[in-house]
């Protein structure tokens, strides 16, 4: 008798739980929508390393945190009229060009941009790093040229001669030069730079490499430039992560980190912190070795740096 008296109880308690939970009306749980602009090919370690870095926070998508994602060949002006008409929470760029067309598209809304450049003061995103003054912030990746320089002395102290083809495409092509160049000089290195705005001119640029030349700096164009340095037996260097695409030793920051950083940056502008009240970073620089080119090429790796190297490709 007691038995099915505990039960009856226990049946009642249950229906009315489920009663009054019908009735009450639980809060929503807060939904983001985050746009990105990277016209680089996708799939970019950068938004990869951001959404990464998101989701490692609670914000998964699907469940709260929505992403509109403008990649690879797109046309900015015409994503970002969607992206604030849509009037998302932030939008994250990629590159210098999409940053300066986003800051200015924003300047009447209350959104939030946050970058990713090679550098945001020098070429006039921003007024100084502590404080953007506008509604945006980001990272930055320039600053490891003279230690990439450097990192190449080490694996070859008897480097005299730097060649670097380049297109100036970019506000951050137009640094990079500077900063090897400024990088060469520092170390005593000669250094000649060849401008090419087309395939036929690189590849002339690559028939025509000086015979003192000695190794090539390496921003664009991978394939055609590792291809003609191995015909030579050149080494190469780069300033970006490029060690595991080819190049024999990389010093700078890693695509995938720097999304991660960005995505921090993102997370503090969500919890309520004013993105100009957020210093502008720079980026993580990593020591990357490729083992393969440098057997390929008949280089001898020291240990120091490869007990130095953050990323060896085998």
């Amino acid at each position: 008798m007691k038995k099915n008296r505990l039960v009856l109880i226990l049946v009642v308690v249950l229906t009315t739980g489920i009663i009054i939970l019908r009735f009450i009306s639980l809060p929503d749980m807060e939904h983001y929508v985050i746009g990105i602009i990277n016209p680089l090919t996708s799939p970019d370690d950068r938004t990869i390393g951001f959404i990464e870095s998101m989701a490692e926070s609670g914000y998964e998508e699907g469940q709260n945190i929505t992403y509109i994602k403008y990649e690879g060949r797109i046309n900015p002006d015409t994503a970002l009229d969607d992206l604030i008409e849509r009037d998302v929470d932030i939008i994250l760029t990629v590159t210098i060009p999409a940053t300066q067309k986003a800051i200015k598209a924003v300047e009447d809304t209350n959104i939030p941009v946050v970058f990713i450049v090679y550098d945001a003061v020098n070429c006039g995103l921003a007024e100084k790093h502590s404080q953007s003054g506008g509604n945006f912030t980001g990272v930055q990746t320039r600053g490891s040229a003279p230690m990439a320089v450097q990192w190449l002395l080490t694996i070859n102290s008897e480097v005299e001669q730097i060649y670097m083809p380049v297109k100036f495409d970019t506000p951050a092509a137009e640094l990079s030069l500077k900063d090897i160049k400024e990088g060469a000089e520092e170390f005593g290195i000669k250094f000649t730079a060849s401008e090419v705005n087309t395939m036929e001119e690189l590849d002339k640029s690559l028939d025509s490499i000086p015979d003192n030349v000695d190794a090539i700096f390496i921003l664009a164009n991978l394939t055609k430039v590792i291809e003609a340095a191995a015909k030579r037996k050149l080494l190469t260097f780069s300033a970006i992560e490029k060690y595991n695409e080819g190049v024999l030793i990389s010093y700078g920051a890693e695509d995938i980190t720097t999304g991660k950083q960005a995505g921090r940056l993102a997370k503090m502008i969500l919890q309520g912190i004013p993105a100009n009240d957020i210093p502008i970073e720079t980026g993580n620089f990593f020591l990357g070795v490729n083992l393969k080119t440098a057997e390929a090429l008949g280089v001898n790796i020291k240990n120091e740096i490869l007990q130095s190297a953050d990323n060896i490709k085998w």
